[in-house]
């Protein structure tokens, strides 16, 4: 007889802490993260347990109504703890101790507050490190330590526009402050390319909002100031810049304005910034890069017309005067670089059809015979 035997190994993993961001995240209406501590998931039996958790730098502990700390039991979601044993709201470490030796499994969540110091100055995506060490009887001196990161960017201002296909204007919307940090003797620069004129009328000013995950409301959301604010329009003597000066406050603005387009090509890229005191914030930001060729060329294909109507002293019509299509600029609108124009007829109307949304002008280039 004989015998047959045979051996194996399994390999069990124990995850005794686990720390992460919570399903919150980072909130841009308020500043807070929010975090989540894992303890004990094993359910193995700890004594004398407890959690020692160090806030990231430019971040701080922080407790309300609206933002709780929970010590919650997993096995029947009760809630065990509502604070830390030792730190407070506004401190940068605290300390959660167990009351009774556990074998249950726990979760702890809380927030920290960005600080405004740390909005002051424009980054994009910062990460922000929190540490937390489980400690017990069973466990090591040095404990058992896990680590959550959150990743934040605090743009200070954004510039976009929209254009469309041919059109002759480029509409400019500029975010402001998103991050409501007081502003203080604050201005928005913006140079405008020398190719583009600004229509002042446009120039519109909104206090907007932003929701918790960083989305600002549009103008039609907010509320259009018609005063405590001052600008500066564009010319010669400052480098065609347009000049912002923002009311002192902590609000979200969108500025927008159009501009017009006076060349036949450009090609640029838009840059506006923000400055202001010590302890107001200050960044810059980049449009995409604008470009087109041929603008005029491509004109003619809208559904405006524009009628010249021509009439002697008499108030009779006139026929047989030409015309000429102008842009903004008075440069003449060419089509398959032909200039465009029309000859007034027996009314004494020249009619130019197909015609895009533009600024047009009509200049008469050959008189009736």
């Amino acid at each position: 007889s004989g015998s047959v035997s045979t051996t194996g190994t399994k390999t069990y993993k124990s995850q005794m802490i686990k720390k992460e961001v919570g399903p919150e995240k980072y909130n841009y209406s308020d500043h807070t993260v929010q975090w989540k501590i894992t303890v004990n998931r094993n359910q193995l039996p700890l004594t004398n347990a407890r959690i020692e958790d160090e806030i990231p730098d430019g971040m701080t502990l922080f407790i309300d109504e609206e933002h709780p700390f929970q010590v919650v039991k997993s096995r029947d979601s009760s809630v065990v703890a509502t604070a830390p044993t030792d730190g407070e709201s506004g401190d940068r470490l605290f300390t959660y101790e167990f009351d009774t030796d556990i074998s249950d499994e726990y979760i702890i969540t809380y927030y920290t507050h960005l600080e405004d110091d740390e909005l002051i100055t424009q980054w994009n995506n910062k990460g922000y490190i929190n540490e937390a060490t489980l400690y017990a009887d069973e466990i090591d001196t040095n404990g058992i330590e896990d680590s959550a990161t959150v990743t934040i960017s605090n743009p200070v201002i954004t510039k976009g526009y929209e254009y469309e296909d041919n059109a002759d204007h480029i509409d400019w919307s500029v975010i402001i402050n998103p991050a409501k940090i007081e502003l203080i003797g604050a201005e928005v620069s913006d140079q405008l390319n020398g190719s583009l004129e600004l229509d002042a009328a446009s120039l519109k000013l909104y206090e907007v909002d932003i929701d918790a995950e960083g989305k600002v409301s549009a103008s039609s959301e907010g509320t259009l100031l018609t005063s405590g604010y001052g600008v500066e329009l564009p010319n010669e003597g400052n480098n065609n810049t347009l000049t912002v000066t923002l009311p002192n406050s902590s609000s979200v603005y969108r500025l927008e304005f159009t501009t017009y387009i006076l060349t036949d090509d450009t090609d640029f890229v838009n840059s506006v910034s923000l400055t202001g005191q010590a302890k107001s914030p200050s960044g810059s930001a980049t449009a995409n890069r604008f470009s087109v060729s041929d603008l005029w060329a491509k004109g003619g294909s809208g559904n405006y017309s524009l009628t010249v109507h021509k009439e002697d002293g008499s108030g009779n019509p006139v026929k047989g005067a030409e015309y000429q299509l102008l842009n903004r600029n008075q440069q003449p609108v060419k089509k398959n670089n032909v200039p465009i124009t029309a000859v007034t007829n027996d009314n004494g109307d020249a009619v130019f059809n197909n015609l895009p949304s533009w600024v047009l002008y009509a200049q008469e280039v050959t008189p009736p015979e």
